[in-house]
């Protein structure tokens, strides 16, 4: 028989949702609901499938008691892996707390990120065999849209992402992130400036890929399964209405 891996994963679920107020005044946005799920079961649920279940899930401070409550209504998913939360205190950007806080835990791993308030439909056993083939520090996966100026397009040669542009005007391709990452414990080597002058607040889309796209470290991971980010309303409407359908 063969052993169930047990692979590391981070899911992002700080984020304010403010084009999503007054709802997200109430509710982490992470909890909204997709077909009466939370959006972060889904994301859940996608690292279990591909045995990804040694879980840290890092939350605001302020959501602490809207977790709690999550979690007591959620035990037998919870119990299907290792799953532990995670509270800034303070606004760390989608990098910050995991450069100072989870270097010693992610040791010598791979590990995946996530955005915790999206959907995505990609076959992550296949996103990690890819990196590992490709010799890239980090793999983004990457969906094709058409309109890349609302999220990081990237420029492509062959697999390589040599230049990766956070809402820009005129984007370089139609190719943008969809918000999951496979990575290595290299990553950390592009940190280390911005750690030792104590820069806490620190984004994977403007301190870690540009650079990494500069030094050809990173590689895109083309998907092809729905994607929806519900970032505004219109957006969620959509996802309710399309996502697997």
């Amino acid at each position: 028989m063969k052993s169930k891996l047990h692979r590391k994963g981070i899911i992002l679920a700080g984020g304010k949702g403010t084009r999503l107020h007054p709802l997200t005044l109430e509710i982490p946005k992470p909890l909204i609901t997709v077909h009466k799920k939370p959006l972060l079961n889904y994301g859940i649920e996608l690292f279990f499938k591909h045995d990804i279940d040694n879980l840290k899930i890092i939350i605001r401070e302020e959501d602490h008691e809207a977790y709690a409550n999550w979690r007591d209504s959620y035990n037998d998913l919870l119990a299907q892996g290792e799953v532990e939360f995670l509270e800034e205190s303070k606004p760390m950007g989608t990098l910050g707390y995991i450069a100072h806080r989870l270097k010693e835990w992610v040791g010598r791993d791979h590990f995946f990120v996530t955005n915790g308030d999206d959907l995505k439909d990609v076959d992550l056993s296949d996103m990690l065999a890819f990196h590992e083939r490709g010799g890239a520090h980090a793999t983004l996966g990457m969906i094709k849209v058409q309109n890349p100026e609302e999220g990081g397009s990237l420029l492509l040669d062959g697999h390589l992402i040599r230049g990766f542009f956070e809402k820009q005007e005129n984007p370089p391709s139609n190719f943008v992130s969809a918000g999951i990452y496979e990575l290595s414990p290299e990553i950390f080597s592009f940190l280390e400036d911005s750690i030792r002058e104590g820069k806490e607040f620190l984004m994977f889309e403007k301190d870690l890929f540009p650079r990494m796209a500069e030094e050809g470290k990173l590689q895109g991971f083309l998907f092809n399964g729905k994607f929806f980010d519900c970032g505004t309303f219109e957006r969620w409407e959509k996802a309710i209405s399309e996502w697997n359908k």
